[in-house]
């Protein structure tokens, strides 16, 4: 039986996504929390101006991306992996860990002094996963306000 070829991941700067691509990262984005509000590709092209997406496409379009955003801070350059998210379809064939994966080489090459994540507590394989890849849980209390 012959081996199947991973799918390749990709990272993007946005302007080659097609309107069928948004419509696949606005689906994605829905399974990762059902009320996230639609993205448009103003919104890419203002993550894009300081980050990456990393996207992997199947057969019938996008089926997982992981974002990286990068901060600039008086300490140096930092990341934040956000909307890590493959489809239902296609967990479990370590398409998650690949997407973190090409982000971290991005990292490092930027010389970032870390990158962090948060994952919902209910996703407990997700938080396996990055335990797994070397994420450290980090003692610290998340705050936030929405404006």
């Amino acid at each position: 039986m012959k081996k199947e070829q991973p799918l390749p991941i990709r990272q993007t700067s946005g302007k080659e996504l097609s309107d069928k691509d948004i419509a696949d990262v606005n689906r994605l984005l829905s399974e990762l929390s059902p009320c996230s509000r639609p993205v448009t590709r103003e919104d890419l092209a203002r993550v894009l101006q300081s980050g990456r997406i990393a996207i992997v496409s199947g057969s019938h379009g996008i089926v997982g991306m992981a974002t990286l955003c990068v901060f600039h801070t008086l300490r140096g350059s930092v990341g934040r992996i956000e909307d890590v998210v493959v489809a239902e379809s296609h967990r479990g064939h370590g398409l998650g860990k690949r997407l973190v994966d090409s982000l971290l080489v991005l990292a490092k090459r930027n010389k970032l002094l870390y990158v962090e994540l948060t994952s919902a507590l209910h996703r407990s394989a997700a938080g396996k996963l990055y335990k797994k890849m070397g994420f450290t849980e980090y003692p610290s209390r998340y705050y936030r306000i929405d404006i």
